[in-house]
């Protein structure tokens, strides 16, 4: 993943299996996972469940400072829309993680 993007586009390469995640080796081309686009997305953390899920999860400018997040299926489809995490809006939101 880019750490950081001035276009406001959060791209990921889409790993498809655990072992592929530790071996850190692309199974696929880079896709869009933000669908806010107009603010700065930075600082991705992602992680994969058992089941083969993935969330991700970055901080986002957009209305300030938030944590902003997106869960995909094992096909790379989302389940859902993104979604905020945080729910105090100040300006210390920052450094996201997932486990």
């Amino acid at each position: 993943m880019r750490e950081r993007t001035k276009s406001g586009v959060l791209p990921l390469i889409l790993v498809a299996a655990p072992a592929l995640v530790a071996a850190q080796v692309p199974a696929g081309g880079e896709f869009q996972v933000n669908s806010y686009t107009t603010a700065d997305q930075f600082a991705p953390a992602a992680s994969m469940g058992d089941s083969g899920n993935l969330i991700l999860v970055w901080q986002s400018t957009q209305d300030g400072s938030n944590i902003m997040g997106q869960r995909f299926d094992t096909a790379g489809l989302r389940m859902g829309a993104e979604f905020q995490v945080n729910t105090y809006t100040g300006p210390f939101n920052a450094s996201p993680d997932v486990a």
